[in-house]
């Protein structure tokens, strides 16, 4: 089974359970778990239709989430040294979250202070339902991967083509590039933990962990 496809029988396992979700391998070149499920780095997300209910339940997680949170956490990015060795680069932050639902869509926005570097930037997504899809902006149909009481895990994957310039000029072709985002959230009591990793080509070069608490 492709690791973007649903299995019921799972999900019903794992909603009675609430079996907790094992953390996103976290080292620079990891492999993305859908290439070690597909054995492609190009298989697509699922364009077949999520049903109605379980996108009911997907928003009534996010529902769970809404209001202001404040938190902690490291984000590590993925430095080429050459060939393809690369080194972490880890970097502690102060975050704030807040989460809020406008129609059909949910926002997710952080405000992140690089106390190392004392760098305030800020990242956010939306994830919007239709008849047939959840969809994350800019970034196509969401993919669930684990779902439970307790947490959710999903992804999204761009293929793009670029075109580039053949050596010494010699025509011109293209390649395709791969770029998959997983995202975990685990929510525990009053605690709230966000996972983020992207692969590029099927090798890790960003991942962050972020712990929150109710502001």
């Amino acid at each position: 089974m492709r690791f973007e496809q649903i299995n019921l029988v799972a999900l019903l396992f794992l909603a009675c359970t609430g079996i907790a979700t094992h953390a996103l391998a976290a080292d620079c070149q990891s492999q993305s778990p859908n290439l070690r499920d597909s054995n492609s780095v190009w298989a697509p997300v699922s364009s077949q239709p999520l049903p109605r209910h379980l996108q009911d339940r997907v928003f009534g997680f996010f529902a769970r989430l809404e209001g202001q949170w404040q938190g902690s956490g490291k984000s590590t990015a993925c430095v080429m040294t050459g060939g393809n060795d690369s080194v972490p680069v880890r970097a502690p932050e102060e975050l704030k979250l807040r989460v809020h639902r406008n129609g059909n869509a949910y926002q997710f926005d952080f405000s992140i202070y690089d106390k190392r570097n004392s760098v305030s930037t800020s990242y956010h997504f939306i994830v919007t339902r239709n008849d047939r899809h959840l969809q994350v902006t800019g970034e196509g149909d969401l993919a669930l991967m684990q779902f439970y009481d307790g947490g959710i895990r999903f992804r999204t994957q761009t293929a793009l083509r670029t075109g580039f310039r053949r050596e010494f000029g010699k025509g011109s072709g293209n390649t395709v590039l791969s770029l998959e985002t997983v995202r975990q959230f685990v929510l525990k009591n009053d605690g709230l933990q966000f996972y983020k990793a992207v692969f590029h080509n099927g090798a890790m070069i960003d991942y962050s962990h972020w712990q929150f608490s109710r502001d």
